[in-house]
């Protein structure tokens, strides 16, 4: 047999399978109800604007026109000014999150008006279409070797990101913008790189380092042949990530509409949330993708070891550029299907170079590659998306283990207890002391401020507390995380509540 005739049947069997999956991701949107949750809203309101008058302004009618549909479907009225949209100089409605994604589900808005369906499913539609499109984009234009080809479509069909198909949200349309930049990076096809890279700017504008590595990239390799016409055409295609500054600037005065309404604060960037970020058991990477972090971290270490420098090599630098910007949000705990939805969109340049760097001519190269697709794909099917308001099967075993090993940011750890969303930081302080209950009932951790942990018999009468709970040593105004064996503290509402309390170990005392 020809090597022809044997990449013909590897291409033929890989078409197959692909064929497969996109019939198994058709079915599985036709049977998902529309999400309507995180900025949600906007998106859709935004999308009936284009619908009604193909511009991004918020009217009376467009209101009117998805009032029945909020109130038949989500229970939910719409104000005349809803969350989200401010007045621009010139008195029209805009949402503060730009309009190109809700922009592109007017054609499925267009055929499902036509067949009678509900026309909320349109983003989804629209999700599972971009997603499908990177996945045979992978098959069909990636340039590597069959096992990097095969590694980077596995990583990238199973992931968390299948857990955002069927939100009204753009983490899925971003996923598989940033996935066709990088098979074109792949083939240094620089120019159409920016362009996808810097369409997902629009909406996630951290991704504008990655389309601005493109054009660098591409002027670097032109420095002995300069082309001011090939120049010139590279930074134009990176245009699309600086529209929503433009936009923003000629109707509100500012170019980033979030950072002026309070909704993002650089001050709040912080080395404990870029960790959460990668390593949180509730919303990091690490625990849907282990094998794939890892590795690129400890390949990562080699490459700047032998100093092996590559293209590829300058997408690490990108991405921790793209953490550090996500870092600002005020809403850190916010709407997301387990993996922070900030996260979706980074994981296209892990799985890159997982499979650009990975030895896959060892059979431990293999043997890695095959273990991180089959991990990440075992690990979709069992966890599956968990709410943002709940505690993720993983932070609840460890926290059953021994309460001491997860320390998560306050905000995470009070609004995945309660239950609910708390939209200010002073909120934190209002419905304390926030507790962990395991399955029998027990207390095993605590997060409330000095003066509320002091007085928790009277805080929780519901509870029956027996032997010595003891508080921290280090004092102040901040909110402490204390832990708690099984038996101390017990949701019994017909038992006493005496309590005794010390500040001078950081244990807690067994009965």
């Amino acid at each position: 047999m020809s090597y022809f005739e044997h990449s013909s049947r590897f291409e033929r069997t890989l078409r197959l399978i692909l064929i497969a999956f996109s019939i198994g991701c058709i079915l599985y949107i036709s049977r998902q109800k529309p999400v309507l949750t995180g900025d949600a809203r906007e998106y859709y309101l935004t999308a009936e604007s284009f619908a009604n008058h193909l511009s991004p302004d918020l009217r009376s009618e467009d209101i009117e026109a998805a009032r029945t549909s909020f109130e038949r479907d989500f229970q939910e009225a719409l104000s005349d000014q809803p969350f989200g949209y401010f007045p621009s100089n010139t008195g029209e409605l805009y949402s503060y999150h730009f309009w190109l994604y809700s922009f592109t589900t007017l054609p499925a808005q267009m055929l499902l008006r036509w067949t009678g369906a509900d026309r909320l499913s349109a983003f989804a539609w629209t999700n599972v279409l971009f997603y499908l499109a990177a996945l045979w984009s992978i098959a069909g234009f990636f340039r590597g070797s069959r096992a990097q080809k095969l590694t980077f479509l596995g990583l990238s069909a199973f992931n968390p990101a299948f857990f955002y198909l069927s939100w009204t949200h753009p983490e899925a349309w971003s996923f598989a913008l940033v996935t066709i930049s990088l098979v074109c990076f792949s083939r240094r096809n620089w120019t159409a790189a920016t362009v996808f890279a810097a369409l997902a700017a629009t909406q996630n504008p951290p991704l504008i380092f990655l389309a601005g590595f493109f054009i660098l990239i591409h002027l670097w390799e032109m420095r002995r042949n300069f082309r001011l016409r090939k120049a010139i055409g590279v930074c134009l295609a990176g245009a699309p990530a600086v529209t929503p500054m433009l936009f923003y600037y000629l109707h509100f005065g500012t170019p980033n509409l979030i950072l002026r309404t309070g909704m993002a604060d650089p001050r709040l960037a912080s080395l404990t949330r870029l960790a959460d970020l990668y390593l949180d058991l509730n919303m990091g990477m690490l625990p849907y993708i282990p094998v794939a972090l890892c590795t690129v971290f400890v390949l990562l270490i080699i490459t700047l070891q032998r100093r092996k420098i590559s293209p590829a090599l300058g997408l690490a630098p990108v991405l921790l550029a793209m953490s550090l910007a996500c870092l600002q949000t005020a809403n850190w705990n916010h709407g997301a299907a387990g993996l922070n939805r900030y996260a979706v969109w980074h994981l296209p340049l892990i799985f890159y170079l997982f499979s650009d760097w990975l030895p896959m001519r060892r059979p431990t190269g293999r043997g890695l590659a095959a273990a991180a697709v089959l991990t990440q794909a075992v690990l979709l099917l069992a966890m599956g998306p968990v709410s943002y308001m709940n505690f993720s099967p993983l932070a609840r075993w460890v926290v059953e283990q021994d309460p001491a090993l997860y320390n998560p940011d306050p905000e995470v750890f009070a609004e995945r207890s309660l239950g609910r969303e708390l939209y200010c930081k002073t909120c934190l302080k209002g419905y304390q002391p926030y507790l962990f209950i395991d399955s029998q009932g027990n207390v095993r951790k605590i997060l409330a401020d000095e003066s509320h942990l002091e007085h928790l018999a009277q805080e929780k009468p519901e509870f029956t507390i027996q032997g010595k709970i003891v508080l921290p040593a280090r004092s102040g105004a901040g909110m402490l995380y204390v832990n708690l064996p099984p038996g101390v503290m017990k949701l019994s509402p017909d038992a006493g509540t005496q309590i005794s309390a010390f500040r001078n170990a950081p244990t807690v005392l067994r009965r």
